[in-house]
């Protein structure tokens, strides 16, 4: 997967919620790539969206996000664009943990270890949670150094179900 900054004005996008093996689903793409997968799917999840996607048209279709989604959650696509918005340090985090191997868990400060910024843990934590593409950059492999899931933006229920999916998915 590559991570593509974003800059400049926004294309249209489609977004929509849909079933996965976790649960429902908001997951919003543009041509570019997908620019928002998360497992709040409340009116704040659509505003939060809304608001990521500032100065770009959102159109809803729910079908088409279904699809996405089961591309998505089918296996680890390479081929797969993310459009993100994050600080230079942000983005080196964000890949960072995208090496972390599905169905593998790591320690916060093996993470700031592995991003060569091991005295930075939790301004490395504070990056793994302004991630807006929740699963394709897989925040939930993280896990405390004594072992226990710790938290999650979506809740410790959804991270302990991906964790969990993806031992049996792999």
């Amino acid at each position: 997967m590559k991570l593509i900054p974003l800059s400049g004005s926004r294309s249209d996008a489609t977004w929509g919620r849909c079933a996965t093996p976790v649960g429902e689903t908001l997951v919003a793409f543009a041509p570019e790539g997908v620019l928002w997968l998360s497992f709040g799917v409340g009116q704040r999840a659509e505003d939060e969206l809304a608001e990521f996607w500032r100065g770009g048209r959102l159109i809803r279709d729910d079908a088409a996000a279904q699809k996405m989604a089961d591309r998505i959650f089918a296996a680890d696509d390479t081929n797969m664009a993310l459009l993100v918005e994050g600080t230079p340090f942000q983005i080196k985090v964000w890949q960072t943990l995208m090496t972390v191997p599905r169905g593998g868990r790591i320690s916060y400060s093996e993470l700031a270890c592995r991003a060569g910024m091991p005295r930075a843990v939790r301004a490395v934590a504070t990056a793994i949670g302004r991630n807006n593409i929740s699963y394709l950059i897989p925040c939930h492999r993280i896990v405390r150094s004594n072992g226990t899931t710790g938290q999650y933006r979506w809740g410790s229920q959804v991270k302990k179900a991906l964790l969990e999916w993806e031992r049996g998915a792999k």
